[in-house]
């Protein structure tokens, strides 16, 4: 289970609204003067992360909690994200290639080249489609683990 901190915003029936300050890790470190990423993570910070989750604990709101979710939901999540597109891209490009051959076109580079994109956007829409779908499996969900002091 990987866990993170969490601050109750606000409580709905059986769920509560948690608010997680995501990407704030780097910059703590006695390096973070000098250090590009601290740099970069300062102009680029994103807004805290708002999630609903069950409300197991009974927790309310303005409570800091721990939340965690599974490993196997964070690596599933990460390999659909980073590979599968990078899989389509290269697949079309390759795909564009051949089909340039067998129509006998004298623009191999960019046929592969829209075709690469046209596969990479395809993936990318079916994705989200398959992830907003999904996104109500019990196992995939982030979950309050303990109250946090």
């Amino acid at each position: 289970m990987i866990e993170e901190a969490a601050r109750i915003v606000r409580i709905e029936q059986n769920f509560a609204w948690i608010e997680t300050s995501g990407g704030n890790a780097c910059g703590h470190c006695s390096a973070s003067a000098g250090c590009g990423t601290a740099t970069l993570q300062k102009w680029f910070s994103r807004k805290p992360n708002i999630l609903r989750v069950e409300n197991s604990i009974n927790a309310g709101k303005g409570d800091r909690v721990v939340i965690g979710i599974p490993e196997q939901a964070l690596v599933l999540g990460s390999f659909l994200i980073y590979i599968v597109p990078l899989i389509s891209l290269i697949l079309g490009a390759i795909l564009g290639a051949k089909l340039n051959e067998w129509l006998a076109w004298d623009h191999r580079d960019l046929v592969s080249i829209l075709a690469g994109i046209a596969f990479f956007s395809a993936s990318l829409v079916l994705l989200k489609k398959y992830l907003l779908q999904g996104r109500h499996r019990v196992d995939m969900q982030p979950v309050i683990l303990r109250l946090s002091h």
